[in-house]
């Protein structure tokens, strides 16, 4: 039986410099390489598609699954690609139709009725996949009926029946791991050291992913078991950075405080050369200065925290169950502790208020943030508004206020506001290629070229303060209403000889990057 697993692309377009950054689109998908490891450790031979980063575009992907004809194939599927997937399940049809096709992820899990009664698929694998798509494959292969598995979803005379929900996976330590089909250009990996999160936040999945599921909301792996994979990362695939994604990494209980402070041990001990980031809560992240230090000692490098806003409302909004003096004081703690940053922020949810905005800007100013942000941060206009996901508390919240629809997600009771979003959206083109060339700080600091490196960086620093200044100078003239989409181009030109002059500056580095690289060649 010919299986293969798919993590396809978002979009047909991979851009060209992306893989040597560090983001979540070019390292392997765990949750597949998880099922894929887990599947080949009990005897089947599976094949793992992890498009982006193997830069395979759709008509590449169609090619290798017409020419390898698989009997089953699962495809990862969330919000953000479900586009595609459409696209794609069609066209998989067409071109391998005898083939058993699963989707799974939380977009499954959480969508399963829709996917089922509008896509030609034969089933949804809801929850955890690892013994789920180990039993479904096993039936498959034996020519068994797979109807009564638990933890799936499937159609009978067009409706979807899902079954009984399988118990979270508690020994975590007894997976393989994960299955990385390549290791990204930078070599970097991303590995997990526990999953779930207590965490409620209204914008997110994670929540509804839980609530049919039995086991506790967040499962950790031993520091023995992280270290070892740690170890065969770096010691046999080259890895010198590693992301840990952990919904939240510092849960401050004091079984995970003291399960982290034995992990900085054994790392002490292995002397592991390799720096890594990590994911946090600001509530957990100020309470646990000391432990930060030790993480700093064995590698720490970056911090990404969901800090989300400065404005109390909006938190309350998010149900962050956080106050804004907690995220101020982990920026103070993170300036202290000489720790780059990169964060979540929402400017605009829908039912913002342009005043509100510009004071949120302004106070992430005042925490001199952007003197500190990791290089690869996000611009502010560039992902900055309340994403309602499938699944989310705020999607149901919109979609009772009929503030929601798929063609226009983003909705602002507020018509001003509406305006600015979408003349924002249009400065944010402009931006996002300017800030693609990002990379090429890292690059020059992977090539100990130290002073380009900083100097790249503090272009960087003033591309993203450009850009908060413009959203800024851009809501007073929407709430002055001299802004409007005929002269926006106008409005815009003075902000856009800036951010060539900034451009250049990239240029100029790329350029002297070029020539050192040519006389460490010629030495």
């Amino acid at each position: 039986m010919k299986i293969c697993f798919i993590s396809p692309p978002d979009k047909s377009k991979i851009e060209p410099d992306i893989e040597y950054c560090y983001n979540a689109y070019n390292v392997p998908h765990l949750g597949l390489g998880y099922i894929v490891s887990y599947l080949k450790k009990n005897g089947f031979e599976v094949q793992y598609l992890e498009c982006v980063g193997q830069r395979i575009k759709l008509e590449k992907l169609f090619s290798i699954i017409q020419e390898k004809q698989y009997d089953v194939i699962g495809i990862s599927s969330y919000d953000y690609n479900s586009y595609n997937l459409v696209r794609i399940v069609e066209r998989i049809k067409q071109i391998c139709p005898h083939a058993f096709i699963m989707l799974g992820g939380y977009y499954a899990t959480l969508n399963y009725k829709n996917l089922l009664e509008t896509l030609d698929i034969d089933c949804c694998v809801c929850g955890e996949g690892e013994e789920t798509n180990l039993e479904l494959l096993q039936c498959l292969s034996l020519g068994l009926p797979y109807q009564d598995i638990r933890g799936i979803a499937y159609k009978k005379d067009g409706h979807a029946i899902k079954n009984e929900s399988r118990p979270l996976i508690m020994e975590l330590d007894a997976l393989p791991f994960p299955e990385r089909p390549f290791i990204a250009r930078r070599k970097m990996a991303t590995l997990v050291t526990a999953r779930g999160c207590y965490g409620c936040c209204s914008f997110c999945s994670i929540r509804a992913f839980y609530q049919d599921l039995t086991g506790p909301r967040i499962r950790f792996r031993r520091p023995e078991n992280i270290v070892e994979e740690i170890a065969l990362l770096i010691e046999h695939r080259g890895v010198r950075f590693i992301n840990f994604v952990d919904d939240n990494f510092v849960v401050n209980t004091p079984q995970n405080i003291s399960r982290l402070n034995r992990l900085c041990d054994l790392l002490e001990t292995r002397c592991l050369d390799f720096q890594f980031s990590i994911t946090v809560r600001a509530n957990d992240y100020i309470k646990n200065e000391d432990l930060l230090k030790r993480l700093q000692q064995v590698g720490l490098k970056y911090v990404f925290i969901g800090i989300e806003s400065l404005i109390q409302r909006q938190l309350n909004l998010y149900e962050k169950k956080i106050e804004v003096w907690e995220n101020e004081e982990a920026f103070r703690l993170s300036k202290r502790l000489n720790l780059k940053v990169d964060i979540g922020f929402i400017l605009f949810d829908p039912f913002v208020e342009l005043d509100e905005v510009i004071y949120n800007i302004e106070a992430l100013l005042e925490t001199s943030y952007f003197d500190f942000m990791y290089a690869g941060g996000y611009m502010l206009s560039m992902y900055s508004a309340l994403a309602p996901v499938f699944g989310s508390k705020v999607r149901t919240l919109l979609m009772e206020k009929h503030m929601y629809s798929q063609q226009n997600p983003f909705a602002f009771q507020n018509e001003d506001v509406a305006l600015c979003y979408k003349l924002m959206k249009i400065w944010s083109m402009h931006v996002y290629d300017v800030n693609i060339r990002y990379y090429l700080i890292m690059k020059a600091e992977d090539l100990g070229f130290e002073e380009l490196s900083q100097r790249l960086y503090c272009n960087k620093v003033r591309l993203a303060k450009h850009d908060a200044r413009f959203i800024i100078a851009l809501c007073r003239a929407c709430m002055e209403k001299i802004v409007n989409e005929d002269n926006f181009d106008l409005f815009m030109k003075d902000w856009l000889d800036e951010l060539d002059e900034i451009d250049q500056q990239f240029r100029f580095g790329e350029k002297q990057l070029r020539e050192l690289v040519v006389k460490e060649i010629e030495k």
